[in-house]
């Protein structure tokens, strides 16, 4: 189910089994607890469908979720023969549209599922409308129709053949699992048919880089799986030559995209000699790949899977600290250099783990971001921010706008800028007392779709601000067009403001310009990550507005925040 969730990109995935008139939870992933018992009627389906709610028009399949507002609902029936035992059931908050929209990942999901029950012969996913089933090698179906490439079953198989013909003959080969990097924004900025395009031309740049008797599938939206024979080359030498197919760019209609894709990959026999554990063991190279960013390539070691299983030990806990309420805000205040001031703080969220105690966020963010967790877990951080802003007011605190930290997958959310609305008119919060802080790369990402979304926020009456600036590549032609009100210094660069040497040098360099800059485009400038005093007086001189930092206070609880606040306000 946790793959299911993570292939359609969905919070909740549960499993119901049809006893009597009845059906019954079984087993579920997510924040929120599906019903335990409902009619059999909202689960019953003769094949795969799709809910999606309207203003006038609530399905009633939604009671299965009742309490939360989730756009769209999806049932996937299983049966033992031609009766319908139990049903899987994804729901989403995110709006996707049409029905048909949401056809390919639930046909992942199908192909989940029939490889999860293989062994059962009398039990399967049923078909979904239009979608091929697996057949044997040599059958004329079984591709995919978008590339044309075998689909993922096929690719087991060529490895249990390979290992089949290894035991006679002897030889080795590679089992490589690629991503393409950032695909979905491909669709998002120029549509699905885009997608299908990319898709086609990286499927036959894969072919055409192996050898003769190489073997290419599609294993879902964004991900192909190669086994190439080794031909007395080493397996870093073979996918060297795949990873070479993305050099160039590719093409649809007259957009020239640049893509790069992650990879990891094992090879037979040293990593595996089931064709199984083969195939675990390059997803396991291809996890710790995406972990270090895209555009990487690991070969998969022992020493990966207790990384892997921490990493999946950590999923787990963060999702049930999100349910129990482990989280809470910690807050940072934020003073104006000139007369130190009192003007505003940044919400920062903390885990105190029953077992471990705290979890630093340089832990637990990033696995929140790699499993969509981050997108529940922002709007639980949001909400929470904005309620204690609001409490604050009302206790007549003047503190100045509170910043919150927005991630790159909650940014990229079609529905973020009327999730941010809706946040706002449930909490009453002025929009004045709200800052979002965004980093440097999430805005330079895809500045067209950042200017759009800012300009939206911004008409809201929202504060929005530029984190880690510095760090990346920002383009000042396009710093100029973003709709922001602050740029925050990075820590990196304050920490050697008072620093001997070209250090010390290079880092005031910096805080004078990005003050200069500031300034003529009219724009707050805040360093983060201020400790000593001298550090202080560097960004006076550097003309910078305002800091945080440990010199004035570490992040607070809420409680010690508001004693702060109340010490320190205007």
């Amino acid at each position: 189910m946790r793959v299911a969730a993570q292939v359609t990109r969905v919070p909740v995935v549960a499993m119901y089994l049809i006893q009597g008139d009845r059906a019954r939870l079984a087993a579920f992933v997510g924040p929120t607890d599906p019903a335990a018992v409902v009619p059999v009627a909202r689960v019953k389906a003769s094949r795969p469908r799709v809910a999606v709610t309207s203003a006038n028009n609530i399905p009633s399949e939604f009671a299965l979720l009742s309490g939360d507002r989730y756009s769209w609902l999806a049932v996937i029936p299983l049966g033992a023969g031609s009766v319908q035992r139990g049903a899987l059931v994804l729901a989403d908050t995110n709006n996707h549209g049409e029905a048909d929209a949401l056809h390919e990942p639930l046909k992942d999901v199908r192909a989940l599922l029939e490889e999860a029950i293989d062994r059962a012969d009398d039990v399967q996913a049923r078909e979904l409308p239009g979608a091929l089933r697996p057949v044997p090698a040599g059958g004329r179906h079984g591709r995919d129709s978008v590339t044309g490439l075998p689909l993922r079953s096929f690719a087991l198989a060529e490895a249990e053949r390979l290992i089949e013909r290894a035991e006679i003959l002897g030889g080795s080969f590679v089992v490589v699992m690629v991503e393409i990097d950032r695909f979905r924004r491909i669709n998002e900025s120029l549509g699905s048919a885009a997608g299908d395009a990319i898709l086609r031309q990286v499927a036959e740049r894969l072919r055409q880089a192996g050898s003769e008797g190489d073997f290419v599938a599609r294993r879902s939206g964004d991900e192909f799986v190669v086994i190439a024979q080794d031909r007395g080359a080493s397996g870093a030498l073979l996918v060297h030559g795949l990873r070479a197919t993305f050099d160039d760019s590719f093409s649809y209609q007259s957009h020239e995209i640049r893509m790069t894709a992650t990879i990891g990959y094992a090879v037979f026999p040293a990593h595996g000699a089931d064709a199984n554990i083969l195939m675990r063991n390059a997803d396991i190279a291809l996890a710790k790949a995406k972990q270090r960013g895209g555009d990487h390539t690991v070969e998969f070691e022992p020493s990966l899977e207790a990384a892997v299983r921490d990493r999946s030990e950590m999923e787990h806990d963060l999702r049930t600290a999100l349910r129990d309420r482990q989280l809470s805000l910690h807050y940072q205040p934020k003073h104006i250099i000139e007369h130190r001031l009192l003007c505003g703080a940044e919400a920062l969220v903390r885990w105190s783990h029953p077992r471990h105690g705290p979890i630093s966020p340089m832990r637990f963010i990033p696995v929140a971001e790699e499993t969509g967790i981050i997108n529940p877990l922002g709007a639980w951080c949001l909400t929470e921010a904005c309620r204690q802003r609001r409490r604050w007011a009302d206790q007549g605190i003047e503190m100045g706008p509170l910043s919150v930290n927005v991630s790159a997958v909650q940014f990229a959310r079609a529905d973020f800028v009327s999730s941010v609305r809706r946040v706002m008119l449930e909490t009453k919060i002025e929009p004045a007392w709200l800052e979002l802080e965004l980093t440097e790369s999430v805005v330079m990402d895809d500045v067209q779709r950042a200017v759009e979304r800012l300009t939206e926020l911004r008409k809201l009456g929202i504060r929005i601000s530029v984190d880690d600036f510095g760090t990346g590549y920002s383009s000042l032609a396009y710093l100029s067009r973003l709709p922001v009100d602050v740029l925050k210094i990075d820590r990196t660069f304050v920490r050697d403001l008072d620093a001997e040497g070209i250090k010390g040098v290079q880092a005031n360099a910096i805080a004078r310009t990005v003050s200069f800059l500031g300034q003529a485009l009219n724009l707050e400038v805040l360093a983060e990550g201020v400790e000593t005093e001298l550090q202080l007086e560097r960004l006076a001189e550097a003309d910078c507005d305002a800091v945080q930092g440990y010199l004035f206070s570490k992040p607070l609880p809420a409680a010690e925040a508001e004693a702060y606040f109340r010490a320190h306000q205007r």
